[in-house]
């Protein structure tokens, strides 16, 4: 993919960076991170223009590599969004603001860096995928929030929504899975839905379901297949959808959503077809040098 730029350019994979740092944390082996900060350091006083690819700038290592290179001439830090950000109802500062550019899921997601910063370019959903040709509203699954290490209260508060919602749909005769978040546990998951656990959820989208959860990038991923979304009430927690759901309800109107169900046409994707990922990775860099 890189081969095809014809400007002069350098590619650096961020994974052997990774990989050193981990070597050096956990085993004590610092010869490879040694090789890796000698080799940054002669590209960075070499004169030739470097992109650092990182997953993000938060995170010990790419807080670390963003913020040493942040004013280099010749490094150019890039963080690729590994999700639809949502909105907010604090003061927060959001992944890619230490890097020098981002490429994003959706150009809405531009407020959500400095307001001086003009280096948001768009990438959209980081994997390539087909939009789904029909929808199966009798298909639902519901999108676990997150994993109780990140907060704890609003972890359990979602569960009980979601619970509510997945007993209403069995009690009707809905073919309903519950998907996880990847934080998670397991266990406990499988306690309250049983067998009834989503494992492969791009098999899940291909066979047309609709997805129905708080304010996960899944959701957002769905609606760029071509799905039906259903967001529920955020009003408790301490973020928002920054993205709009095909229909949202609020808590005391979960009881609803079975005839809401029962009430949509035979749908079908109005979506745009995608453009394959090598060609949305090829005019992001296009826009970036």
């Amino acid at each position: 993919m890189f081969m095809e730029f014809r400007s002069r350019k350098a590619f650096i994979w961020g994974g052997g960076i990774i990989a050193a740092f981990e070597l050096s944390l956990h085993l004590g082996n610092h010869k490879y991170l040694d090789k890796v900060i000698d080799r940054l350091s002669f590209w960075d006083k070499e004169g030739q223009q470097v992109f650092l690819f990182l997953y993000e700038d938060t995170q010990p290592l790419g807080l670390v590599l963003s913020s040493v290179f942040k004013k280099s001439e010749n490094i150019v830090t890039v963080c690729i969004a590994h999700g639809f950000y949502p909105e907010s109802r604090r003061e927060f500062i959001f992944p890619g603001n230490n890097c020098n550019f981002n490429f994003v899921w959706s150009l809405t997601q531009e407020k959500f860096f400095k307001t001086e910063k003009k280096s948001v370019i768009l990438l959209g959903l980081p994997y390539d995928y087909s939009t789904i040709n029909m929808v199966d509203k009798n298909n639902i699954i519901l999108v676990g929030h997150s994993g109780p290490d990140t907060n704890l209260f609003e972890y359990l508060l979602t569960y009980s929504h979601i619970s509510y919602i997945y007993n209403i749909l069995k009690n009707n005769n809905i073919s309903v899975k519950f998907k996880p978040h990847p934080q998670d546990n397991g266990l406990y998951a499988k306690k309250l839905f049983n067998n009834d656990i989503a494992t492969d959820v791009h098999k899940e989208m291909k066979n047309g379901a609709i997805f129905v959860g708080f304010f996960s990038s899944l959701l957002y991923e769905a609606q760029a297949h071509g799905l039906h979304v259903i967001g529920l009430d955020t009003n408790l927690l301490s973020y928002e959808r920054s993205f709009k759901a095909d229909k949202s309800f609020k808590s005391d109107e979960y009881i609803n959503i079975p005839g809401y169900l029962a009430s949509l046409p035979l749908l079908s994707s109005n979506k745009i077809a995608s453009e394959p990922l090598k060609k949305r990775f090829n005019d992001a860099m296009t826009t970036l040098i």
